[in-house]
């Protein structure tokens, strides 16, 4: 948790936990949430639980202290429930106890199955359809249908696998035509169709792919990103909670982009990054400068340029970077200004760069609220932390990252 007034190695001081902010629950493993809980004092005791429909379902309790307290992979991500709300109370020595509370999106299952089968299949040969688990839990069944081509109608139910090669079955096609192949996963379905014997192969309609990246405050943005745009887009959502610019965070986001960009050639990048900086940043001279003035502000925006350019991809891929709505914490907000600052600077005049302003969703008199006006109702848009949004602000800021993305175009560049 970084905050103004740089120690000597220009890490910023940590801030007391606040009294009903010091829950936090990521995403970052792909089909699981992690919890934990951080700034508590010595000997503490944390019991973690996930409220469903006000009922609190008890997870773990695990020692605590200063040191932040984690539980990884505490549970999964569910098709039926993508608002997954939580608890954690804290127990002190001296028996006294405290609760906060936090929320997050998980995606849908709308781009769980992969489901892979050929172009074209001989007459009389065997049609191979695999279906991968991408959250790699293995703990679903689908509902697998072929027809067509004379293939008589048959539907088989097949249990998800871990691995990622996944589970295949095989069918004999003894006729011209196509086939179709169609996969249900709850409410949703998967068709493909191949060609048979005589038939042409059917020409290949790959979506464009739009990456989300980012710190943590990315998360749940990406899962109603997933669930909006998967008819147009394959949302690869790759977040990197905990992670900076500032210090010498810059090394480890220039391997993940250059990666990122190797692998995924996006169309589109979205992304949301600023919430742990405030550390020194060496100016052009390698002269060690602290946050948060106009040097600091310089030398940030030079980085994060840098780092604008690698996803720009010479200008063939769009960038959408998130400026960060003001967080409750006065010294927070000093750093979150300075940040903001440094993309407007460094998108300057980079024609592949929009900027998508949250201040303008949530904090739009500059000052910090945990609720906002929707629809003439008030609608929690904050998690507890005073930091990241709460699911309903996560599907706001999708909303306008989907607007954006539309109104400009951006996947059919």
């Amino acid at each position: 948790m970084a905050l103004v007034g740089a120690g000597d190695d220009g890490a910023p001081p940590l801030e007391a936990a606040p009294a009903n902010g010091f829950l936090e629950v990521t995403r970052y493993q792909t089909g699981y949430l992690s919890l934990g809980v951080f700034g508590q004092p010595a000997g503490s005791t944390v019991q973690f639980d996930e409220v469903i429909g006000g009922q609190h379902v008890p997870l773990r309790i695990v020692p605590t202290g200063p040191t932040p307290a984690v539980v990884d992979r505490v549970v999964r991500w569910r098709c039926d429930r993508t608002d997954r709300h939580f608890s954690a109370t804290v127990t002190d020595p001296d028996g006294s106890t405290r609760t906060a509370i936090a929320d997050i999106r998980t995606p849908s299952c709308a781009d769980r199955v992969a489901v892979r089968v050929p172009r074209h299949v001989a007459r009389d040969g065997l049609l191979r359809v695999q279906l991968v688990d991408r959250w790699g839990l293995g703990n679903h069944r689908v509902q697998l249908c072929v027809s067509g081509a004379g293939l008589a109608h048959h539907c088989r139910k097949v249990s998800l696998v871990k691995t990622s090669q996944g589970a295949a079955r095989r069918f004999r096609v003894p006729g011209d035509g196509l086939v179709r192949v169609a996969v249900r996963l709850e409410r949703l379905r998967v068709v493909r169709h191949v060609a048979a014997g005589s038939a042409p192969p059917l020409a290949e309609r790959a979506r464009p792919v739009l990456l989300t990246t980012g710190d943590s405050t990315i998360e749940g943005i990406d899962s109603v990103l997933q669930s909006t745009l998967r008819s147009a887009a394959q949302v690869q959502a790759e977040s990197h909670p905990g992670t900076r610019l500032s210090g010498d965070g810059d090394r480890e986001w220039d391997d993940w982009a250059t990666d990122q960009v190797r692998r995924l050639h996006p169309a589109v990048t979205v992304i949301s990054l600023g919430g742990n900086e405030g550390y020194n940043v060496d100016d052009v001279a390698g002269t060690a400068i602290a946050c948060c003035g106009p040097a600091w502000v310089a030398a940030l925006a030079r980085r994060q340029r840098h780092l604008m350019g690698i996803y720009g991809q010479r200008e063939h891929g769009s960038l959408i970077w998130m400026l960060l709505p003001v967080p409750r914490s006065a010294q927070r907000a000093r750093i979150q200004a300075a940040v903001n600052q440094a993309a407007v600077l460094a998108a300057g005049r980079l024609p592949f760069v929009r900027l998508l302003d949250q201040r303008r969703l949530f904090t739009p008199d500059g000052e910090y609220h945990d609720t906002i006006t929707r629809d003439g109702h008030q609608v929690r848009v904050r998690a507890p932390d005073g930091i990241h949004l709460s699911a309903a602000g996560q599907a706001i800021a999708a909303a306008a990252v989907v607007q954006l993305v539309k109104h400009d175009g951006l996947l059919g560049r």
